[in-house]
């Protein structure tokens, strides 16, 4: 998962747990999401919050502001979802397994530990079961969900500079500070220290 440059900045906004990627499951089921109208007019005020300062690009802290704006539209997403998935249960093993994986991830427990192996063994299932189901089910790979719940936890990192790369990467359990840095590379699309760099206020 190769971030795009111009979502990068609101990737740095989001918290670590990623609670989106959860979402896919009862969204594949059901793509329309039923809200209420006070739910329909507050996502409409966050789009025209954004609409009316999206041009005030002389604004100091630009970049901050429209990702404070950003993440809010995205928390209501997140909060119309939630209402709607807290209605749904199901005993289906496809959909046990698969939600057992987010919960898992869900965990941060990705911070450390990738493998795929890792999350066969905790569902008790086997790894050609695990990647057809979840294949089958979100479209994506087990790799590509470890990944997604990954990224954030590596940007807070990187938005911390009480932290070393070195720290970090031993944080994150990468074996080596190279091994990290192509990892923040192919997702992030730059280098650690670059990527810390385009965190910085331009001014």
């Amino acid at each position: 998962m190769l971030i795009p440059p111009s979502d990068i900045m609101l990737y740095s906004q989001m918290p670590a747990n990623h609670y989106g990627i959860g979402g896919c499951i009862s969204l594949l089921d059901n793509p329309v999401v039923p809200v209420t109208e006070a739910d329909a007019d507050r996502f409409l005020n966050d789009i025209r919050h954004i609409k009316e300062r999206i041009q005030d690009t002389q604004h100091h802290f630009y970049k901050e502001l429209m990702g404070s704006l950003a993440l809010t539209m995205v928390y209501d997403l997140f909060d119309f979802h939630a209402k709607l998935n807290a209605q749904t249960s199901t005993t289906d093993r496809t959909a046990y397994v698969v939600r057992g994986l987010m919960s898992l991830l869900e965990t941060g427990v990705s911070r450390t530990m990738r493998e795929v192996s890792y999350y066969t063994d905790q569902l008790n299932v086997s790894p050609k079961y695990l990647s057809n189901t979840i294949k089958r089910i979100t479209g994506n790979s087990v790799m590509y969900l470890i990944d997604q719940f990954t990224v954030p936890i590596m940007v807070e990192y990187l938005k911390d500079n009480r932290y070393s790369i070195t720290q970090i990467a031993d944080l994150m359990n990468f074996g080596t500070v190279s091994y990290f840095s192509r990892y923040c590379t192919k997702h992030l699309g730059m280098s650690p220290s670059e990527y810390r760099k385009s965190l910085s206020p331009s001014r």
